[in-house]
């Protein structure tokens, strides 16, 4: 019997951790791994998953279980064939490699509840799949005939003869197409109907998808724009949650001349001023997309068109924060400032600003505008 001190855990912990420790090093993968697993499975399961319970019904859903009476876990290791093996025993599980205790104490003396048979059974599964395999794909013939394809049809191929064999073993095989021409296919290719002709189907097919081309226009950016109006106006659209607050949800629709027909959407951009730079733009932004209510303009032009805009109403004249600031010449930080302070909209855009001046090293320097007090200059 011999016994090796080996602790999976990262964090090199020896309590309440014997678990993922023991199915970690039996199973062949990384802690981390077995403890998100069992972490998971315990979850579904509705308890911990250093339980007896939860460990037992998950390895005996997953490996065969042995049984030995009155055995103690060296005598086990002694007289097992060589495999990985997870033990149980009262408060505490082991992992058992080629007849060698893993584990971070020698438990050899202690007795064996139940034992679990890991690699053997994943080997044995993986057997059994290859043999259901090969009997579906060769009907009950572990060992594939040579199948004969001479005279059969397969689309647009008829079989003439068997040729060479590729460099890897596969069968080959001359085929003639409908359209006269000669070919040389796999036979694994016929049979699962990956080649169905010499290539002129695919010609053929390339030649009506291009017969049906509309406009020529779908990698356009104006081609694009349209198609995101109408995902923002369909409350159908699998975007409708990134567009249905600000557009669906308000009703905001597309009017019907554009809805279904790019070329009309198209006709009146480019005669209503289009270009790369500019971007479209409601000039009410509770109306629809339609061309009354739909212009080009820049995109500084369109944040000015905003709901959530601050306008700021003063002698008739309904500016936004922005656009007083390019007015008035005023940095936009004064006039946010005095808003909070609950200035009037009068005081606000009258009151001009001065420059505070600062003398350093004999120079003369600009620290910024500030408000009209008492100030003077340094």
């Amino acid at each position: 019997m011999r016994y090796y001190f080996y602790n999976a855990n990262p964090k090199g912990l020896f309590t309440e951790d014997c678990v993922c420790r023991s199915l970690s090093v039996a199973e062949g993968i990384s802690w981390e791994k077995c403890h998100e697993k069992l972490s998971n499975l315990s979850r579904e399961y509705g308890t911990l998953l250093n339980n007896v319970n939860f460990v037992e019904d998950y390895l005996d859903k997953r490996y065969p279980r042995i049984c030995y009476d009155n055995m103690t876990v060296g005598e086990f290791s002694k007289v097992a064939p060589k495999g990985h093996f997870v033990a149980t025993m009262d408060g505490h599980i082991t992992a058992i490699i080629d007849n060698v205790i893993v584990d971070t104490f020698d438990c050899s003396n202690r007795i064996m509840k139940c034992c679990w048979q890991i690699m053997w059974y994943k080997e044995v599964q993986k057997i059994a799949f290859l043999f259901a395999l090969c009997y579906n794909k060769y009907g009950g013939n572990m060992i594939p005939k040579n199948i004969n394809l001479i005279g059969k049809r397969f689309s647009k191929l008829k079989v003439i003869k068997r040729i060479e064999n590729d460099k890897y073993g596969n069968s080959r095989w001359l085929c003639e197409c409908n359209c006269g021409n000669t070919t040389e296919v796999l036979g694994s290719h016929l049979r699962s109907g990956h080649t169905k002709s010499c290539g002129c189907l695919q010609k053929q097919s390339y030649k009506n998808i291009k017969h049906k081309k509309k406009h020529g226009m779908i990698n356009t950016r104006i081609y694009r724009i349209w198609i995101s109006i109408k995902n923002r106006t369909n409350p159908n659209s699998k975007f409708v949650n990134s567009f249905y607050k600000n557009y669906s949800g308000r009703n905001i629709k597309i009017c019907e001349d554009w809805k279904n027909n790019f070329i009309s959407f198209y006709n009146w951009a480019i005669s209503n001023g289009y270009q790369d730079n500019l971007t479209i733009d409601r000039i009410d932004v509770d109306g629809n997309y339609e061309p009354n209510n739909c212009r080009w303009v820049t995109m500084k032009e369109q944040q000015n068109n905003k709901r959530n805009n601050t306008i700021l109403e003063y002698n008739g004249l309904k500016l936004t924060i922005s656009q007083w600031e390019e007015k008035l010449k005023f940095p936009h930080k004064l006039i946010t400032n005095r808003l909070r302070r609950g200035w009037s909209i009068e005081k606000i855009l009258t009151t001009k600003p001065i420059k505070r001046w600062i003398v350093w090293r004999r120079e003369l320097y600009i620290v910024g505008l500030v408000e009209k007090k008492n100030h003077k200059k340094c």
